[in-house]
C-alpha cells in the first residue's frame, strides 16, 4: 500500500511539473536508470578477477617488493623465459630488453631536422610566407630582421660511454646441530668370551647444562636381566672414579649381578671433543674390561650459504654495451658481521667496467661545422675524477643567421577564432534552466522519499525553540551543521538532506532517507557509524546493540558508548546555559534548514501578578531536512494559503497531495538552493600530494592502497 502511494505521489508532482523536467532530462535519467543493473552487478562482484579479465592480487612481481636491488632477480626471470618463449609476460620482458641493447644512432639538438624544426616551429613564415591572411580581424605587421649572427653552444664527449657494475656477495647464515638431534651417534663396544658384549652409548643432544647423555647396556647369549640404563654425566674431566649404574647380564645360565660401570679418571670434554673410559667390573669374579669412547661435542655449528647478486644487466651478443675491463676486488678480504656471527670472506664484492655506444652524443659540434659555424672557445665541463682527463668539452660557435620576417597580430577580437577568411565566435551562454532543472529533480527524489505514508504529506518539518537569556542567548547559528549531511557522516548517500539533525522523536526521516539509500541499491549486510548501525536484509548486529527502529528489511540500532557520549555533550551544553535540543538547532540553522515564526516572552519577573521585565525570550521555528524543503515551505504555503502557526504552536506540517498539486514551482525562486547543487572542483596540489604520500603502500598492495 505504502509503495503504491508513494509512486501515485510521484505521478502527480511529475505531471505538474512537465514544462520543467521534460524531454532530454526525462530521456537521460531513463538512460542512467536503464544501466544502473549492469553496472551494480559488476562493481558488486565479489572480487575483481570475476570481472577484469586476466585481473589477479599475486602477481610474480610481489615477490620483487622490498627487495635492495631488481637486478638479479630480472635476469633469473628473464632466464627462465628461455623456456617458455610463448608466453606474453616473457615476450614483453625480451623485447625490451633487445630495445634496450640496439645500439642507436646518437641525434644532436644540432642536428639539421632538429634545428630546422626548431626554426619552423618559432617562426612559422620561413615555410608559409606572409601568415596576415590567418589572423582576419587582427591588426597585422610584418618585421624583417636582417642578417646577422648567432652564438649557441654544444658538447663534446669522451668517454662519458663508461659505466661500473658490480657484483656482491651476500651470505645466509644459519645455525645447524653437529649431528642428528635425539639420535644415540657414538658406539662403543667390550666383548667377554668373544661372545658376550657391554655398550656404551652417547646421544645427540645440544645442552647448556655442561652435561653429556650415556645409555649403558650387557647381554650375553640370553640376553640381558636388566635393559638399557640412561645416565647423565658432566662433560668437565672426572678427577676420581665415579659409578655410574649397574648393569645384569644374562651370563653362563644365570643374571650376573651386580655388573659395575665406573666413569674413569680423566673423562669427559675438551675444546670440543669428548674421550671417555667406563669400567665394567664384575664384583663377584673380580674381572674388568675397560671401554674407551670418544666423540665430538654436540653443539650448533654454523653454516654459511653464499649468494652472489649480479648488478649488470645481461649483455647481449652486438648489443650496445660491452665489458671493457675485468673485474676487480673492491671490498675485501673483510670480515662482517651478520645476525651478529662473524663471516669472512676473501671478497665481498667485484667491479667491472662496461663501455656503451650512444651512451651519449659523442661529438654535438660536428652539426655545427659542418653549416659554416666558426668555433669561438673551448672549455671542459667534466672531468675524471680518477685520471683527471676531461670526458665533456664545451664549445663555443658564431653561427650566420639569414634574413628573416615575423608576422606579429595585436588587437584581435574577442571571443572570436579566425582561420583565413573563416571567423568563429567563441562566446557562449549560461544555461540558466540547468540549475533549476536539477533542483525540480530534487524535489522530486525528495518529494518521493519522504512522503509520510500516515498523513500523506510531503516537505514537512518538525518544531523547534530556543532561548535569549538574560546573560545568555541560545538561539545562534553553528557552521557545523553544515557539515552533517548524509553524505558527510554515513560516506554514502545525498549531500542535499540532513536527516541526522531531525529530532529523535522523528526517526522516519532517518528511516526513510537510509532505506531509499540502501534498500534501492541493492545493499545487503551492515555498516557503522557514529555509533549508530543500519542492517540490511537480516544481517547480524553487533553485540550490545540497542534497536531504535525495525521494519520492513530495515533495523536501525546504537551502542551504549553512543548514549554516553550523548550524555556528555548534553552535559557540556548544559554548562554553557544552553540544552542539547538548542544546541542541535543552531546546527540546523547553520545548514540553512529552518525558518523563524515568531517570539514570546518566556519569562519574567513579576509584581501582583503583572510581567514587569522579561528575562527570558523563546523563539520558535519550523526546521525541514534539507534546504530545497525549507525554501518550498517559504514560498509554496503564500500560494495555497497555508500559515505557519504561532511561535509557541508552530504548524511544521508538510503539504497534502491536494495542496501539492496546486503549487506552481514555476513562480518560486530557487536561486538560494542552486549553490548547493554547484560542484567543487577537488584541489589538484592536495590529491597530488596525498598520492604521493601514499605510493609506497600501495605498490602492489594486493588491489588496495592502506
Amino acid at each position: 500500500m505504502r509503495r503504491l502511494i508513494i509512486q501515485i505521489t510521484l505521478v502527480c508532482f511529475i505531471t505538474t511539473q512537465t514544462a520543467a523536467v521534460a524531454g532530454p532530462f526525462e530521456e537521460g535519467t531513463a538512460a542512467g536508470q536503464a544501466a544502473n543493473p549492469v553496472v551494480r552487478s559488476t562493481l558488486n562482484a565479489s572480487s575483481a578477477s570475476s570481472a577484469v579479465p586476466g585481473y589477479t592480487i599475486t602477481p610474480p612481481e610481489t615477490m620483487y617488493y622490498g627487495q635492495p636491488s631488481l637486478t638479479g632477480a630480472a635476469n633469473a626471470r628473464l632466464s627462465a623465459c628461455a623456456t617458455s618463449p610463448n608466453d606474453p609476460v616473457c615476450q614483453a620482458q625480451s623485447g625490451a630488453l633487445t630495445s634496450a641493447n640496439t645500439p642507436r644512432t646518437a641525434i644532436s639538438p644540432y642536428d639539421p631536422a632538429v634545428s630546422t624544426a626548431g626554426d619552423i616551429a618559432a617562426n612559422p613564415s620561413i615555410v608559409l610566407g606572409s601568415l596576415a591572411s590567418y589572423y582576419s580581424g587582427c591588426t597585422t605587421a610584418e618585421i624583417s630582421t636582417p642578417a646577422g649572427t648567432a652564438t649557441k653552444v654544444c658538447n663534446r664527449y669522451s668517454n662519458i660511454g663508461n659505466y661500473s657494475t658490480r657484483r656482491e656477495l651476500t651470505v645466509q647464515v644459519e645455525l645447524l646441530p653437529s649431528c642428528s638431534e635425539g639420535t644415540w651417534f657414538a658406539h662403543g663396544q667390550a666383548n667377554r668370551n668373544g661372545a658376550d658384549t657391554m655398550v656404551a652409548e652417547a646421544q645427540c643432544h645440544i645442552r647448556a647444562d655442561g652435561r653429556q647423555r650415556f645409555r649403558f647396556y650387557a647381554a650375553g647369549g640370553m640376553g640381558a636381566c636388566i635393559g638399557w640404563q640412561t645416565v647423565d654425566l658432566p662433560t668437565s674431566p672426572a678427577t676420581q672414579a665415579v659409578q655410574v649404574t649397574d648393569l645384569s647380564p644374562h651370563w653362563e645360565g644365570y643374571c650376573w649381578r651386580p655388573l659395575q660401570v665406573l666413569m674413569m679418571p680423566g673423562s669427559g670434554c675438551t675444546g670440543g671433543t669428548c674421550n671417555y673410559t667406563f669400567q665394567f667390573n664384575a664384583l663377584t669374579e673380580g674381572s674388568t674390561w675397560s671401554l674407551p669412547l670418544s666423540f665430538v661435542q654436540p653443539t650448533m655449528e654454523q653454516h654459511e650459504t653464499d649468494v652472489w647478486v649480479d648488478r649488470s644487466a645481461m649483455l647481449a651478443d652486438g648489443g650496445r654495451c660491452t665489458v671493457s675491463t675485468a673485474d676487480r676486488c673492491v671490498d675485501g678480504p673483510a670480515t662482517k658481521f651478520i645476525d651478529g656471527r662473524a663471516v669472512t670472506r676473501a671478497c665481498w664484492s667485484y667491479e667491472r667496467t662496461l663501455t656503451c655506444t650512444s651512451g651519449a652524443p659523442v661529438d654535438e659540434c660536428t652539426p655545427l661545422a659542418s653549416s659554416g659555424c666558426t668555433p669561438v672557445t673551448s672549455t671542459c665541463k667534466q672531468a675524471n675524477a680518477t685520471t683527471g682527463s676531461c670526458e665533456v668539452f664545451q664549445d663555443t660557435y658564431t653561427c650566420p643567421v639569414a634574413a628573416q620576417t615575423v608576422t606579429t597580430a595585436s588587437n584581435c577580437p574577442a571571443n572570436v577564432y579566425c582561420l583565413g577568411a573563416n571567423c568563429f565566435n567563441t562566446r557562449y551562454t549560461n544555461d540558466t534552466d540547468f540549475a533549476r532543472s536539477m533542483s525540480l529533480m530534487e524535489a522530486v527524489r525528495e518529494a518521493g522519499v519522504y512522503l509520510d505514508p500516515n498523513t500523506l504529506q510531503v516537505f514537512k518539518g518538525e518544531g523547534n525553540r530556543c532561548r535569549d537569556r538574560l546573560f545568555k542567548n541560545c538561539c545562534y547559528s553553528d557552521s557545523a551543521g553544515a557539515g552533517m549531511s548524509n553524505q558527510s557522516l554515513f560516506g554514502v548517500g545525498s549531500r542535499l538532506v540532513f536527516d541526522v539533525l531531525m529530532n529523535a522523536n522523528n526517526r522516519e526521516f532517518l528511516y526513510q532517507g537510509m532505506k531509499a539509500l540502501l534498500l534501492g541499491g541493492g545493499f545487503s549486510g551492515t555498516f557503522t557509524t557514529y555509533g549508530v548501525t543500519v542492517a540490511i536484509n537480516g544481517a547480524a548486529l553487533p553485540a550490545g546493540s540497542a534497536v531504535l527502529y525495525a521494519g520492513d528489511s530495515l533495523v536501525v540500532a546504537f551502542d551504549p558508548w553512543s548514549l554516553a557520549i550523548a550524555v556528555m555533550i548534553y552535559i557540556v551544553m548544559s554548562m554553557s546555559s544552553c540544552n542539547s535540543d538548542e544546541g542541535k538547532l543552531a546546527m540546523k540553522e547553520g545548514a540553512g534548514l529552518c525558518h523563524t515564526i515568531g517570539t514570546w516572552c518566556s519569562s519574567c519577573i513579576r509584581i501582583f501578578g503583572h510581567c514587569v521585565s522579561c528575562i527570558e525570550h523563546s523563539t520558535g521555528k519550523c526546521c525541514f531536512n534539507s534546504k530545497l524543503a525549507r525554501i518550498v515551505n517559504e514560498q509554496g504555503r503564500v500560494q495555497v494559503g497555508k500559515a505557519w502557526g504561532s511561535g509557541q504552536n508552530p504548524d511544521c506540517s508538510g503539504f497534502t497531495i491536494a495542496q501539492l498539486q496546486r503549487l506552481d514551482f514555476a513562480a518560486m525562486d530557487l536561486t538560494e538552493f542552486y549553490a548547493s547543487i554547484v560542484p567543487t572542483l577537488p584541489n589538484v596540489g592536495t590529491i597530488q600530494g596525498s598520492n604521493a604520500s601514499r605510493l609506497t603502500t600501495c605498490y602492489y598492495g594486493q588491489g588496495k592502497c592502506q
